[in-house]
């Protein structure tokens, strides 16, 4: 039975919480005002801390621990793109939780114990060239459908997985193409449709998170 997942679900799904002390250890902070910068040499704009490096810097209004204090943090950036607005749900979404940090930093905030685990050459809170509007927009789409992928898998809807996997991509051609590899597998295998769709719904899901795995 296929249903949206929901904060609770990221919430009993996350070992780091319901401990007294804190487990995240990466802390990101959020600041008063953002602001868009045009990019001369480029067609893309970029997002950074109002002000950055003069003396009208927005200040820093709060500091939290993604992993711990907003568990459901993914999931509201994958459904940005499902909002009436998607521009006014991104500022809203930058506003109360910061930027992605998709800009090199300088110095690395956190414990100095997962500095070698952490993002540390793409964890700057306050933007940067790096975290364009183009590639917020482009990550929040891989999120969306990384989020579909995963609720038709745990559903074993058929529909919604053809959905998924089918609908997203571009060409009526490469629908066919990889409709009809599927179906091979499906008769290869002797598994059925709709665990051939799983498997290739996990294994997209895969993909996202490390990069192409084969050709498939």
């Amino acid at each position: 039975m296929w249903r949206r997942l929901n904060r609770e679900d990221l919430l009993k799904s996350n070992p780091l919480l319901g401990g007294s002390e804190s487990q995240g250890q990466l802390r990101w902070r959020v600041y008063e005002e953002y602001e868009v910068v045009p990019l001369e040499d480029a067609d893309d704009d970029f997002v950074q801390v109002a002000g950055r490096g003069t003396d009208r810097e927005a200040p820093l209004v709060s500091v939290y621990e993604p992993i711990t204090d907003t568990p459901h943090l993914f999931l509201e950036f994958a459904r940005l793109i499902e909002s009436k607005s998607p521009e006014i749900a991104l500022s809203s979404f930058v506003h109360k939780y910061g930027l992605l940090g998709l800009s090199p930093e300088r110095t690395y905030h956190g414990d100095p114990s997962l500095a070698q685990v952490s993002p540390s050459i793409h964890n700057d809170d306050k933007g940067g060239r790096h975290d364009s509007l183009e590639h917020i927009w482009a990550l929040a789409y891989e999120a969306n459908e990384s989020l579909l992928l995963y609720e038709a898998a745990i559903s074993g809807n058929r529909e919604k997985l053809e959905h998924a996997l089918f609908s997203s991509y571009g060409g009526a051609e490469w629908v066919r193409e990889r409709r009809g590899r599927l179906r091979g597998r499906a008769e290869a295998t002797g598994a059925s449709w709709v665990e051939v769709l799983v498997n290739a719904a996990l294994f997209q899901l895969l993909e996202y998170a490390h990069g192409p795995l084969v050709t498939s």
